[in-house]
Order: C-alpha cells, then structure tokens, then sequence
C-alpha cells in the first residue's frame, strides 16, 4: 500500500503561502461539492473512520476526502484513466487517515499551533489580498462566508496543518547522509564497467519434431487444461489521411498558385512534388474530418456499419482476431494500414485490439481515433468465447508449446557449453575475451543511455557479476552468455561537488521517504483500533475502489515500529 502524506514542507520554498491557499481552496470545494449525497446521508451521519478511540464521521471524512483530491488533483491535473482514479482515491483516503494519526501523535506530543500563528500565515494567503496586495479581513470573511466556512473553522484546519508540517520537519530535519553512503553512492553511480556477452537464439536452433508420446505427456502434466482462446470477429472501416491523400489528384495549377504564394526562389520542378504532397495531404485531412463528422452523425441516429460505408462509399474489412492479434482472416495487416504504418504499427494495432476487446456483445459500432490522421470504426459481429480442447484439438497448439520449449532448453544448453569452455582457462580478462566472438563493451556506466547492449546483459553485468565471472542469462527467445571483465571505480573526492550536493540531496530523499514509511507504520501499531467502514458511501465511489487502502491495515503494517523513536 502506498503511504502518502500531504505537508508543506515537501516544498519549503513556497511554504509561506502554498499551504494556506491550497486549504482554502480545497476545504471551500469540499463544501459546495454536492455529488456525494448518498449511502451515509440517507442514514444520520455514522462514523467511517475510528482510531485512537475516536471517530471520523461522513460528514468529516468526506469533506477530509474532497481536500485531499482536490490537492491531487492540483498535483497530477485531470487524471483519465480508471486505474489511475482508483490509485489517486486510495492515495486520497490513506492521506485522510494519516492525517488523522499525525492529529493524534502531536496531541500525544503536547505539540500544538497558536491562534496567532495560524492568522500570520493566512495574512501571506494572496487569495485574501486586496487591489493594493494587502490582506484584507473583509475578503477573508466573504471568502469564507461565501464557501460556508466560518473564520474559526478556517483557523483551526490551517493549526492542524501547520502542525503537522512542524513535526514532519522537525523528524525528517534529523536525517542526514553519512560520508560513507555517499561515498558508495557516488562509487555506485560512476563506476565503469567493461563486459562481453554473445546471444544465442532460440528461433535459430534445430530441433527434432515432437513425437505423440510427447505431446500426450504435455497435455497430461498439464491436466488437460489447454484452451483456444476467445476470437472476435469485427467489421473495421479504416479511415486514414495517409490512405485518402493517395486517391486525391491536384491540378497543377493549385501547385503553381502555392509555389507563387510562398515566393519560393528555388526552381518550381525541383519543389513541384513536396508542394503537391502537401496540398493532397491538407486536403485529405480536411475530407477525414467531414467523413469523422458524417459518422458520428449517422451514429447518433442508430445506423449500421454497412449503412455508413455505404453511404459515405467506405470499404469494410471484416477480421477475425484472438486478444494477441493472431488474426484467422488474414486481412488486418494489409487493410488496415499496418504496412503502411511500419514502426507505429504496433502502437496502432495494440490500441485497435484493445478496442476490439473492450466491445461488449450487442454494442453499437464504436469510432476510434489512434494517431497521426487514424481512425477505426468497429463493429463488433461474433464473439468466440475461450473454450477447453480435447487432445486432438490441441495437438496444433501442442507442437508448437513443445517446440519452442525445446528451442529454449537448447539454446540455454549451448550457452552453458560455450561458457564452460571459455572458462577453461579460469577467470576471464580483456585478453582471453579478445579471442572470442563476444561483443564487448568498454567503460559503460549505469545511467549510459545510449548503451545499446540488451537490458539483460547490462542488469547481469551490474548487479550480478564480479570482474572475471560468467553467467547465462535466459530471456524471452533465446539465452544470453554475459561475462564482466573489470570494473573501473571513481574517486568520491574528484566528484564536482554539484554532482555531490545533488546525489546527497537524492540521498537524503530516499532515506526520508524510507524513514516516514516506517513512521506512519509506527502510528498504525500505536493505535491498533484504526478501522475504515463505509468510505465508498462516504466518498461517493461506487463497488470496492476504496477496499485496498481499508484492507491493508493489517498486522503486516505494524510490524518493525521503530520503536526507538524518542518521544523528546
């Protein structure tokens, strides 16, 4: 579960206004916010959050909640996509509750924030300044009164606030990077190594055809369960402006017009066809958003796929794919732009197969807008669910699981013969390396980016190796012989201290970041009665988008407390 905590101090340069203006804004729209009236409303107020022997009630927690993603939302912006919701909703909801035990901790602490204080950091507030960018009493009171806030209730959630900035300062204020962590940081992040590596390849290895005996012993050890997998069969009318410009013919005049228009010295021959592609291409992007609006026009009236293409005289391409593009029809390479494509093919194709899968049976046909002048208009025809195969059916599928199993066995074993016998003499070196046929990279660092040497090799020759040492590494299609020749460590002492200063400042972030996961673990052990009920009705979430962050507060949570934190 991610721990999230929401303080001023994690950006102290704006800490003289950044506070207060984003609890105003975000309690002010905690209370206007009227579209969470269900589930709690509708009976009294119950609590949702209990800990420390007190509870958090829907009322609270939600205007607590609403805070909360109102300050997300401020940080990452309109958040689209359903799994990214959910996680800020979790994130929102476990910062509510953390709160909560920061509240009860600096109670315990006999830590608390003067009137008088919360009022001098509400007066560097700009939102309450007037024309002459002083702090006006009355913009505040309006301000507030206008939100349904009264002054004392702004006052006591701007003490809490402070409040626990304070003590998250005066905690993460105490940790410090050691002389000695740096040093291995900095060793860590400029050493250079030097490594050998050579690929073998499973798809080029021979091997000999299964035999049935194999093939029945596959499908045994793996219980029968051998399934062919759902297929979708879709009417797709592709829409491209790469595809329209093609069937657009330009009159030389419009060229020569251009050519005039530009004031172009060049010779009007040498520029004719860049000028003539763009003027197909200008046009072919004008006539795909007439056919988009024609569409979507003719979808809101109910009609067919057939209906449109006929109408607007679009030709359909009717496929039929599983979920990893295997594609029975044949057809969706070439109809549907993907030649064409080249590199952005499989960009193209993962987003259109997502689409297809994403259909429910009996859906209207669903238009979508890929990239760079792209377009489908999908209609879902058959679903094939996912069904259990019987030996003879699966035998197809058999060979193939055998094969490249076989292949992979293979090509593991050839790397390990071609390891033992480089190993032969001992360790490795620059010398005996030499003598292979290995690729070998010198003086590459850890942060090196245009290193092109497969991220398998690099993580072996990183993480794994000592100078002198080999390893095979399997991947996906094949297997990698890695050796690490030497390593090449830099001096901490000829560091610019810049580079110092900004890998100690990272340091530090880490270990903060490390310590206040461990702190807030600490709380939850100190106050085992924390329990959540409710919070989707609380919150206005609907099913369980809340459950993870209520169901994580477990016994796992509160164990290693640091329990050696002084209270003074």
């Amino acid at each position: 579960m991610t721990l999230f905590f929401f303080s001023s101090m994690e950006t102290p340069k704006k800490k003289d206004s950044w506070l207060t203006k984003a609890v105003f804004i975000t309690i002010a729209v905690s209370f206007v916010a009227t579209s969470f009236r269900q589930g709690a409303l509708r009976m009294g107020d119950p609590a949702v959050l209990t800990i420390g022997g007190r509870e958090v009630r829907t009322k609270e927690f939600r205007r607590l909640f609403q805070n909360k993603i109102s300050m997300l939302s401020v940080l990452y912006g309109n958040v689209s996509k359903e799994s990214h919701r959910r996680e800020i909703t979790e994130m929102a909801i476990e910062s509510v509750i953390n709160d909560k035990l920061l509240d009860l901790e600096l109670e315990r602490l006999g830590i608390e924030v003067s009137d008088n204080m919360a009022m001098e950091n509400i007066k560097k507030n700009h939102e309450f300044f007037d024309k002459n960018g002083k702090f006006s009493s009355k913009i505040f009171c309006d301000k507030a009164s206008y939100f349904g806030l009264s002054e004392k209730l702004f006052i006591e959630e701007e003490k809490k606030a402070i409040a626990r900035e304070l003590l998250t300062q005066a905690l993460k204020a105490q940790l410090l990077c050691p002389n000695v962590l740096l040093n291995s940081i900095i060793k860590g992040r400029f050493q250079k190594r030097s490594f050998a590596y050579k690929f073998f390849n499973e798809n080029t290895v021979t091997v000999r055809a299964p035999e049935e005996s194999d093939l029945k012993k596959m499908y045994s050890d793996m219980n029968g369960e051998v399934y062919a997998p759902e297929y979708r069969s879709c009417s797709i009318i592709y829409i491209s402006v790469t595809d329209l410009a093609k069937k657009i013919s330009i009159k030389e005049a419009e060229i020569r017009e251009l050519y005039k228009n530009r004031g172009i010295t060049a010779e009007f021959e040498t520029v004719k066809q860049d000028l003539e592609n763009e003027l197909k291409a200008s046009a072919a992007k004008k006539k795909r958003e007439s056919i988009i609006s024609k569409i979507e026009d003719f979808l809101g009236e109910g009609r067919s796929i057939e209906y449109i293409a006929k109408q607007l005289f679009l030709p359909i391409s009717t496929i039929t794919v599983d979920e990893k593009g295997n594609d029975t029809s044949g057809k969706m390479e070439k109809s549907l732009g993907f030649i064409e494509m080249k590199e952005k093919a499989k960009d193209a194709r993962t987003s259109l197969l997502s689409a297809i899968f994403g259909m429910k049976k009996g859906q209207d046909p669903e238009l979508k807008h890929v990239f760079g002048g792209i377009s489908y208009m999908i209609a879902l025809n058959k679903i094939s669910p996912k069904k259990k195969m019987s030996f003879a059916e699966a035998k197809r599928v058999l060979e193939n699981m055998w094969t490249a199993a076989k292949r992979r066995e293979t090509a593991v074993a050839l790397a390990n013969e071609y390891k033992d016998k480089i190993l032969q003499n001992g360790k490795i070196d620059e010398t005996s390396i030499s003598k292979t046929d290995c690729i070998i990279e010198q003086g590459i660092s850890v942060t090196d980016s245009e290193n092109s040497s497969p991220p398998a090799v690099k993580e072996a020759a990183f993480f794994f190796l000592k100078p002198g040492e080999l390893a095979v590494v399997p991947v996906k299609n094949g297997a990698y012989v890695v050796g690490l020749i030497r390593i090449d460590v830099v001096d901490p002492d000829t560091i610019q201290e810049d580079e110092r200063s900004a890998l100690e400042d990272g340091a530090v972030s880490e270990l903060q970041r490390v310590f206040w996961s461990a702190y807030l673990k600490t709380l939850r052990h100190r106050y085992p009665d924390l329990s959540v009920k409710r919070a989707n009705n609380a919150v206005g979430l609907e099913g369980e988008a809340y459950q993870n962050s209520c169901d994580s507060f477990s016994d796992e949570d509160a164990e290693q407390p640091l329990s050696d934190i002084n209270d003074d």
